[in-house]
């Protein structure tokens, strides 16, 4: 599933973060140029360098999604570490919500397009 939403949404790279007693863990990592996915041992947000952590802790707060159309444009998120480091050129982030509680976030990038992602 991860892959097929990678490709769909014109993604490089995807991450789906699951929540556990307050706190974030990604459970599964995949990419456009590898056909398998990796499920990952619950590495946990504060611990990793492969996301925005700014960014996923703004839509588990707000339950709202983040596009981003150039990241690395002057915007509310661009002080972050992972994007000063990386440079990532078009950003999604988005809550997957049952009942109005979220239970998921998925965070697709794209490092080579500008607004490969539309709101």
């Amino acid at each position: 599933m991860m892959h097929i939403v990678i490709e769909n949404a014109g993604a490089e790279k995807g991450l789906l973060l699951l929540p556990h007693k307050n706190r974030w863990f990604i459970e599964a990592q995949g990419s456009i140029d590898k056909q398998e996915v990796t499920v990952l041992q619950s590495i946990m947000l504060d611990k990793c360098t492969k996301v925005a952590e700014t960014i996923i802790n703004h839509v588990a707060k707000t339950k709202k999604s983040v596009v981003l159309s150039d990241a690395t444009r002057k915007n509310s998120f661009s002080q972050d570490c992972y994007i000063i480091k990386h440079h990532p050129k078009s950003l999604l982030c988005l809550p997957l919500l049952n009942h109005g509680q979220i239970s998921a976030i998925l965070y697709l990038e794209n490092n080579l397009t500008v607004a490969a992602f539309t709101p």
